[in-house]
């Protein structure tokens, strides 16, 4: 109540902040340059624009790197953006509230497909029913089962399928 959202304006910057991460789950220079300078680019617009209010929310490859804090002292120090690391679940309701604001939809699912993570959800009655988050980004899957520039190989498309039915398995509702 008495609070409302206004679309200013939109800046698209694909950050892959966790591309080349691995499995060793340290985030790498480059990626972090990108990210810092991405912020400084938010943080500056956000200025100019007038917008007081701003919530910086780190997502799935900051969520589980090990230096995941170091990025984002960095961003403080150089942005002065205060970004907080959300959690699957909550990740995952504003996958719902974009949903829910951006189209009809009464019944049905959606997905947001980050980097390092892939959220679901269940919509019924324009309400969220169920969610659910799993490390199925496409940076993630793409640099552990599709390495290279080269089209995908038959035996790389089978063995990430095989990884995507094991991480669903028992999801009944999806």
């Amino acid at each position: 109540p008495e609070r409302w959202w206004q679309h200013v304006d939109e800046i698209r910057e694909p950050v892959r902040v966790g591309q080349g991460m691995g499995d060793d789950g340290t985030l790498k220079a480059d990626p972090m340059e990108r990210a810092v300078r991405t912020a400084k680019v938010f943080g500056s617009f956000c200025e100019a624009a007038g917008i007081e209010e701003v919530t910086p929310v780190a997502t799935s490859a900051i969520r589980s790197a090990h230096n995941g804090e170091e990025l984002l002292e960095r961003i403080r120090r150089e942005s002065g953006l205060e970004a907080r690391v959300i959690d699957e679940r909550e990740e995952a309701r504003y996958g719902y509230l974009a949903i829910a604001n951006s189209t009809t939809i009464e019944d049905g699912f959606g997905i947001d497909i980050g980097g390092g993570s892939v959220q679901a959800m269940r919509i019924a009655g324009r309400q969220l029913e169920q969610s659910g988050s799993w490390q199925l980004g496409a940076v993630r899957v793409s640099e552990a089962f599709l390495p290279g520039d080269d089209e995908a190989a038959p035996k790389q498309l089978k063995a990430l399928r095989k990884h995507v039915r094991s991480e669903l398995d028992g999801v009944d509702w999806f």
